[in-house]
């Protein structure tokens, strides 16, 4: 079965799809584990960049409850990209009815969930994937993001307390928890995070907008304690955003409104 495995891979990258799928299939046929089989064969095809032919395989075969956890997420991936969650929600689905206990797959219903719009649902698979692992990473930077979207910043802070503070996340997530402290009014902090953003990156033109926010919001709160200083600390951000992105309409709206 292995080296019907290995022709089957050749096959793939030289495209021939149809001869690809008949050395699989007959590796399946000839394995002792069928399952096991089916699962190092999707698990090679996406290794390797052959995720097309990966999905229509498994939906010929139609058995797939042992599927290594990543290569279930990445099919899922492939069918919300083609614009087919109800495949993607029933395929997780009969993993998780198979496996109630793994983390990992109501990681990856959430994510379906929230591909749906279904962000409550979502937050709560989000939240049944931590409650079996509460250090799962990828389970709480999904809740944080959802939460983000949303408009729920407090709940995204609390969300994002949770992870590793010894851990680079880097951007999107450094400015998303930035504004996440702005908008829960610890404008101080917020700013502190964007300064060590463009520290490291100056050439991140989002740190410097929403800094230049931080300073625009200090001078309309506290309009007695050097508001003009303030308005010229974000003029001087806003035009470093401006530079680097000078077709981002917000950027040059909330320039105007400082001067």
């Amino acid at each position: 079965p292995e080296l019907y495995l290995m022709q089957g891979l050749l096959h793939s990258s030289c495209n021939e799809n149809p001869a690809a799928r008949d050395s699989f299939l007959r590796a399946i046929e000839l394995a002792e584990n069928r399952q096991e089989m089916i699962s190092q064969i999707c698990n090679d095809l996406i290794q390797f960049g052959f995720r097309d032919q990966a999905v229509p395989l498994l939906e010929e075969i139609a058995e797939t409850d042992s599927l290594d956890p990543w290569v279930l997420d990445a099919v899922i991936h492939y069918y919300l990209e083609k614009d087919l969650p109800a495949n993607a929600a029933d395929l997780v689905q009969r993993h998780i009815d198979a496996n109630p206990y793994n983390g990992a797959y109501w990681n990856t219903m959430g994510q379906v969930y929230r591909h749906l719009g279904l962000n409550e649902k979502a937050i709560w698979a989000f939240d049944f994937s931590l409650t079996i692992d509460e250090n799962d990473l990828t389970a709480i930077l999904n809740k944080f993001e959802t939460q983000y979207d949303t408009g729920d910043f407090q709940g995204a802070r609390d969300t994002y307390n949770a992870v590793d503070k010894t851990l680079e996340l880097g951007q999107p997530y450094t400015n998303m928890f930035a504004w996440t402290l702005y908008e829960t009014g610890s404008v101080k902090e917020a700013r502190n995070m964007y300064r060590n953003t463009v520290n490291e990156d100056p050439e991140d033109a989002e740190a410097w907008y929403g800094m230049a926010l931080t300073y625009m919001r200090d001078a309309e709160e506290n309009p007695t304690v050097a508001p003009a200083a303030n308005l010229r600390a974000a003029l001087l951000c806003l035009h470093k955003a401006v530079l680097l992105q000078p077709d981002e309409k917000q950027y040059r709206m909330l320039q105007a409104e400082a001067l």
